[in-house]
């Protein structure tokens, strides 16, 4: 993916982490991915995680996304 594209998606997730209250939920319904916020970090199954891996950089993968437990 080009390095706009995936700046664009890192400036929306840190959008949604601004304005979705803690335990809420944020849907990507053509993906069938739900996740939902902790403490200014998404959460998802191993599923919905390999899906926005490929979608933001690494760093900001390993920073703001973990497994639901």
């Amino acid at each position: 993916m080009e390095a706009y594209k995936i700046k664009a998606n890192e400036e929306f997730c840190d959008h949604l982490l601004k304005v979705v209250k803690n335990h809420g939920t944020w849907g990507w319904p053509d993906q069938q991915a739900v996740y939902t916020i902790r403490d200014g970090k998404f959460y998802g199954d191993a599923a919905a995680l390999k899906k926005v891996q490929q979608i933001v950089s690494p760093e900001y993968f390993k920073k703001n996304f973990e497994i639901l437990k």
